[in-house]
Formats: structure tokens, C-alpha cells, sequence
């Protein structure tokens, strides 16, 4: 990872977990690539610290993980202005923090696309209906909302153009 760390013009970057880099040591050498605007991590949870390497990549506009989006790990996230997708799984939490988390993902200002893992419900979609720009959302790893609550989505978000389900979803 030492090496990819120095390509500092690189604009895109997908670390693996089987790269012996995708630990938070590794992560924390990427600080310096701010001209990345797609990054997509594969691997362990990496804790808050590394993950606030994100604050200075400002050009980035996909941001991909596969492992769990905690309250804690999301402040470095939440200062990502120019993000425009986001592609991530929640694990094992309560319903309460898991709305908390859409609702603070919902401030960003040019949030476009969203691709969710794991259980929601119909009012996780009532959260994403307020997304200002939210335009393609990405729901065939998720399960747990109903029917009704996709119809509501639809109806209640203006700029909602594609969307992606997995049947059956409850």
C-alpha cells in the first residue's frame, strides 16, 4: 500500500481485503491521495481513526465499503461535500441508529445514489425520500421494507429516477 500511497494523481483506488493493506495501518498510509474521486475499501472494519484519512480526499464522489457504517465512523463522511455515491452495509444495530445514519447521510449536498446492505424498513425509505437529490438507489441487498413503503418512496421523492430491488424484500 506504501507505493499506491504515493501515486498522489491517482483517481481511483480499490483496496481488498485480501491486500495485506486493508487494515487500518494500511488505510491510514493513503492520507496523502486527495485527487482520488472513487475509492472502494473491501475488508475488516476499519475503525473511526482511519477512516478520517476520507477528510482529505475532498474531490471524492464514490465511496464504497462492504463492511458496517457506525455512528462513530460517519464524521469523515459527513464532510465529504462533492460525495455524490455511496454504496455500504449496515450490520447489527437498533432501528433508531440506523434512521440516525440516513438522516445525517441526508445532509450532504450532492448525495445522487445510494446501495444499501443488510435490514431496513419503510421508514428508512420515508428518510431517503428527503434526500435533496437522491436520484438512483440501490436496495438488492437489503431486505425488511415493504411493498408499501417503496410506493411511498417513489411518491414523496421528486428527483427519484432508478431503483433497484430484490424480490422478496420483507
Amino acid at each position: 500500500v506504501e507505493q499506491v500511497a504515493e501515486l498522489t494523481g491517482l483517481r481511483s483506488l480499490e483496496v481488498s481485503g485480501v491486500c495485506l493493506g486493508a487494515s487500518d495501518e494500511g488505510i491510514l498510509a493513503l492520507r496523502n491521495l486527495t485527487s482520488l474521486e472513487q475509492l472502494k475499501l473491501e475488508g475488516p472494519n476499519f475503525s473511526s481513526p482511519s477512516l478520517a484519512i476520507l477528510v482529505n480526499m475532498r474531490n471524492l464522489r464514490r465511496l464504497s465499503f462492504n463492511f458496517g457504517l457506525w455512528e462513530e465512523t460517519m464524521a469523515p463522511i459527513l464532510k465529504l461535500e462533492n460525495l455524490e455515491a455511496i454504496d455500504f452495509n449496515l450490520f447489527e444495530m437498533s432501528p433508531d441508529e440506523r434512521i440516525t445514519i440516513f438522516k445525517k447521510l441526508g445532509g450532504l449536498p450532492e448525495l445522487e445514489e445510494v446501495s444499501v446492505g443488510w435490514r431496513i424498513d419503510d421508514e428508512i425509505l420515508r428518510v431517503l425520500s428527503t434526500f435533496p437529490k437522491l436520484r438512483k438507489l440501490n436496495l438488492r441487498r437489503a431486505t425488511g421494507y415493504t411493498d408499501e413503503g417503496l410506493v411511498k418512496l417513489m411518491t414523496m421523492s421528486p428527483t427519484l429516477q432508478e431503483i433497484a430491488v430484490r424480490m422478496p424484500h420483507e
